[in-house]
């Protein structure tokens, strides 16, 4: 199989603890809104969509994307 662009898209690598970071990442691995809240609750990082950012982390801990 071969990979193409179409199987990335531009995304937010989440890590606890780190600012937000832009990345690009396969379609497959990102997060649902709620995925990435529990992985992060977990400690654990997660792969976002930029418009899920705020949802994700919350609009009152200030963070934003370089």
């Amino acid at each position: 199989m071969t990979k193409t662009s179409a199987d990335y898209t531009p995304a937010v690598y989440l890590e606890p603890g780190k600012p937000p970071r832009k990345c690009n990442v396969k379609v497959i691995k990102l997060d649902s809104i709620e995925a990435a809240r529990r992985m992060l609750a977990a400690g654990k990082s997660a792969w976002v969509r930029k418009d899920d950012v705020t949802a994700v982390t919350g609009a009152a801990n200030g963070e934003t994307l370089p």
